[in-house]
């Protein structure tokens, strides 16, 4: 039942933070692997649905859950720190932190065992794109309206990861993770990629094998912000 919620919207994260649990309970690192790479695919998994799904699941909402689970940590609250740092497990940008979190949790507890496959689980931390010098670079670029040369980096980190050559599992989730980076960039800094594909063909050659209701996602304009929200650090496409 938990396997199947996964698919389901309104239960999946519930049924995400369950299986990842008792995955570790099992130390079965072969099954967090494929639970990770399905919570990435989650989001691309129905096209029509991916601009909500993105939007609620960004850097924002990832960052709000690290910071409730570290408050929960501290006030030692055991069981809503560990569901808070384990629906973190396989993030990018905090997989590595919220297993380290899981560890002192586990050490605490005096469960060694648990702790040490932790640990161990670090060593898995997917590579986060939106780190990378070239996307970070294509983002400034883009912003000085330099298209051309924004594009190249975005090519280059797309074939630095085989996202065109190896097989079609490999490169679509290559071309999910570069393009989903570039959409936390572009939603947490200036709307860094707005006139950098601004239609579906326009992306298509950098990313062939992903739908255009995906695609189309980037040449959307932000509304502009209301006096309430002008000094928000964090601009969302929507």
């Amino acid at each position: 039942m938990l396997a199947a919620a996964l698919s389901d919207p309104a239960h999946h994260e519930h049924a995400y933070v369950r299986l990842v649990q008792l995955a570790i309970a099992e130390r079965d690192s072969g099954e967090l692997d494929a639970l990770f790479a399905r919570r990435r695919a989650f989001v691309f998994e129905i096209p029509e649905e991916f601009q909500r799904r993105v939007n609620a699941s960004g850097p924002g909402a990832a960052r709000r859950r690290y910071n409730e689970a570290i408050q929960a940590a501290i006030g030692r609250r055991w069981h809503d720190a560990e569901s808070g740092f384990a629906s973190l497990l396989g993030d990018a940008a905090y997989h590595v932190p919220a297993t380290t979190w899981l560890f002192r949790i586990a050490m605490r507890q005096r469960d060694f065992e648990k702790a040490h496959f932790l640990a161990e689980l670090t060593r898995s931390a997917p590579e986060n794109p939106a780190a990378s010098p070239d996307l970070l670079a294509a983002c400034s670029l883009q912003r000085m309206d330099h298209r051309q040369p924004a594009l190249g980096h975005v090519i280059r980190e797309l074939g630095r990861r085989g996202a065109y050559d190896a097989p079609i599992e490999h490169r679509v989730a290559e071309q999910h993770a570069v393009y989903l980076a570039m959409i936390h960039l572009h939603n947490e800094l200036d709307q860094c990629f707005l006139r950098g594909m601004r239609s579906p063909a326009e992306a298509r050659p950098l990313f062939p094998d992903l739908p255009d209701p995906v695609l189309g996602y980037l040449g959307r304009r932000a509304p502009e912000p209301t006096p309430a929200t002008t000094h928000s650090p964090v601009r969302h496409s929507e």
